[in-house]
């Protein structure tokens, strides 16, 4: 048989998996990687201890690791590409006995693209490729891979994760603090309906910061809260919405639109944080600035709350100033 020069070897050729998800991009991505160990299975352990954690650092260049019970950690993929919510690209660096293998130049890629559909649903595009970077196992590991227990069977899992019948249950020393998340949530939407940009910067009196500032102020709060949960989020806003900052000039804020697109992409990422939660972990220290009467993550969450819910009375004040119905009741 005549070879063609450059010819993918079936045994090289990519492996790629589809599957459709019942949620929005956001949320698909964040459940994928923030979430990875909610739906990453127990019998998918590297190492020589049970598998604890399964954990994808949010970030490019970030780890792809495992903590096993006795406290070791396994590394088995770096991130490559970081591209929040449409897609991320994954070194793979295991060899064909599912060992770590830390030279880049033998790693596969897997990459991961989230498509929205005009449904609400989500396409999820999965293609691993570059099996011929491992050598003569290359074959073994693109055969494990496809296997009914590869990324097909898993991308089952994290679809039944990513959008469940029924929404998932919150540890219950969480539930009232997430509940308060999600009514601001809808507040702050209510608070800037029917307004025009000019009067998202109506000041009713000089000490008071206008409503656009306020809003950016408890967004870009929010996302500084992911940060302090292990989810770091950079919206490129500097310290213009930071407490105390001078008003700057209108135009070196960004616009509506693009605060409200942030505070999505936050909101989806926190929902996927609370999923993860159990009560051990709204036990351990708080970590970030002090706060007063702040000991726990479960404190913690609870002042961010308490901060937002107060600007929130912020926005409805100002609105009624500018002679505007209501945001509740």
């Amino acid at each position: 048989m005549m070879t063609v020069p450059g010819a993918i070897d079936a045994t090289d050729a990519p492996v790629r998996k589809t599957i459709t998800v019942k949620t929005s991009a956001e949320r698909a991505f964040q459940v994928f990687t923030h979430g990875f160990d909610t739906w990453w299975p127990r019998s998918h352990s590297i190492g020589g201890s049970p598998l604890k954690k399964a954990i994808i650092e949010t970030r490019a260049g970030g780890r792809c690791y495992q903590e096993s019970m006795d406290g070791s950690e396994c590394d088995w993929g770096r991130v490559l590409v970081w591209e929040p919510p449409r897609r991320f690209v994954l070194a793979w660096l295991l060899n064909a006995e599912w060992q770590y293998e830390p030279d880049m130049a033998q790693a596969s890629e897997v990459e991961v693209r989230f498509t929205p559909e005009s449904n609400g649903s989500t396409r999820v595009d999965l293609e691993h490729r570059h099996f011929e970077r491992h050598g003569a196992s290359g074959s073994i590991i693109r055969s494990g891979v496809d296997s009914p227990e590869g990324w097909g069977g898993l991308l089952a899992l994290f679809a039944a994760t990513a959008a469940p019948a029924t929404p998932p249950s919150l540890t219950p020393g969480l539930a009232p603090i997430a509940l308060m998340f999600k009514l601001n949530a809808g507040l702050l939407k209510s608070s800037v309906e029917g307004l025009g940009d000019p009067d998202l910067w109506q000041r009713p009196t000089p000490h008071n910061n206008p409503m656009l500032w306020v809003l950016g102020h408890i967004v870009s709060t929010r996302a500084k809260l992911l940060g302090l949960l292990g989810d770091p989020l950079e919206i490129g806003w500097g310290d213009l919405f930071n407490r105390g900052a001078t008003l700057q000039d209108a135009a070196r804020y960004p616009a509506r639109q693009e605060i409200e697109r942030v505070h999505r992409d936050v909101a989806e990422r926190l929902k996927a944080a609370f999923a993860a939660f159990t009560e051990t972990d709204l036990a351990r220290p708080a970590t970030g600035p002090e706060l007063p009467g702040v000991k726990t993550l479960a404190d913690q969450l609870a002042f961010f709350a308490f901060h937002e819910s107060y600007h929130v009375g912020q926005l409805a004040y100002i609105r009624k100033s500018l002679g505007q119905s209501g945001i509740a009741g």
